[in-house]
């Protein structure tokens, strides 16, 4: 299968809000480019809508780390790791974050 036809059945599914078999589709593919942003994102999308909060967390931390200056990804990684109940490193980010933005506006 090529990398249109994977892109194509990925999007299906997450149009049809099947996101366990994207997430299978993502874990079978995924070692062929484990850094892979893109991928990355999509794999976190598909966890936080299925409510594998815990998951989706994970995925966005290692976003964060790939893409350091991304409010986006702490953003997402704060609200799964609430959703996860993971409190501690939720406010952890969050506080980075809100000192990011206080850093902008002086």
């Amino acid at each position: 299968m090529d990398g249109s036809s994977i892109t194509a059945q990925v999007y299906g599914c997450i149009r049809n809000g099947e996101y366990s078999q994207a997430i299978g589709i993502f874990e079978s593919k995924l070692g062929n480019f484990p850094r892979s942003r893109p991928a990355l994102s999509l794999l976190a999308y598909c966890c936080y809508h299925n409510e594998e909060y815990a998951r989706a967390a994970e995925f966005y931390e290692e976003l964060m780390a790939l893409c350091p200056e991304s409010e986006e990804y702490r953003t997402y990684y704060v609200q799964s790791s609430v959703k996860a109940g993971s409190w501690l490193d939720a406010t952890r980010v969050s506080s980075s974050v809100q000192s990011q933005r206080m850093r902008l506006l002086q």
